[in-house]
């Protein structure tokens, strides 16, 4: 049987018109697929998040995210963006090409940190 989840008690906006929005609902997830959605839903054998005080949405999609560029957040944020003296200048002539591999990977982790932080569950990368 796929793992299941309860999402208890959250203010759930389904996006959904025919299902609607609640002020206090629960969410059944079972293995990746949401499997009802509605107040007081008995789930024998799920694991329980109490999601009360708590917003229940479905993630959000961003379509355009540079993760290996997590590391140099807030480098160059009084510069221009484009130009001879730039901020694109200067991280792809200056700070990609010193890049390795552990700096992408930590570039890339904590862009996703940072994603998943703000309800991003979809990235284009």
């Amino acid at each position: 049987m796929a793992e299941r989840t309860l999402l208890k008690d959250g203010t759930v906006i389904t996006m959904d018109k025919e299902l609607g929005n609640f002020t206090r609902a629960d969410v059944l997830i079972e293995g990746s697929k949401i499997a009802a959605v509605g107040p007081n839903l008995e789930a024998n054998g799920a694991d329980v998040i109490d999601a009360s005080n708590m917003i229940v949405m479905p993630g959000f999609i961003d379509t355009h995210r540079h993760l290996w560029e997590g590391i140099l957040r807030n480098i160059g944020t009084d510069i221009p963006l484009e130009g001879e003296k730039s901020y694109l200048a200067f991280v792809l002539n200056t700070l990609a090409p010193a890049y390795r591999p552990q700096d992408v990977y930590v570039g890339n982790k904590v862009s996703t940190l940072g994603v998943i932080h703000a309800g991003i569950t979809t990235i284009l990368d």
